[in-house]
């Protein structure tokens, strides 16, 4: 799911990737460990999907979340 919507963001297809990616960090968070790679890579996505759309308080927050984990490691 995460790479499909990386794909659909590379088109521009961002409202489609922004629900794809969505979808993948909502069933991530709860399966996934923060640091885990497929993890990292859906909310480095949505974070890009979520500027592109214009949304940048979202865009941000994820932002602020991999800089935190990544000050962590």
């Amino acid at each position: 799911m995460t790479r499909l919507g990386c794909t659909l963001n590379n088109l521009q297809r961002w409202r489609e990737a922004e629900e794809l990616l969505v979808e993948a960090f909502e069933k991530q968070k709860d399966l996934l460990d923060e640091n885990h790679p497929q993890f990292l890579e859906t909310v480095q996505g949505l974070a890009l999907t979520y500027m592109r759309l214009g949304k940048m308080k979202e865009a941000d927050d994820l932002s602020g979340r991999l800089k935190k984990i990544q000050d962590s490691e």
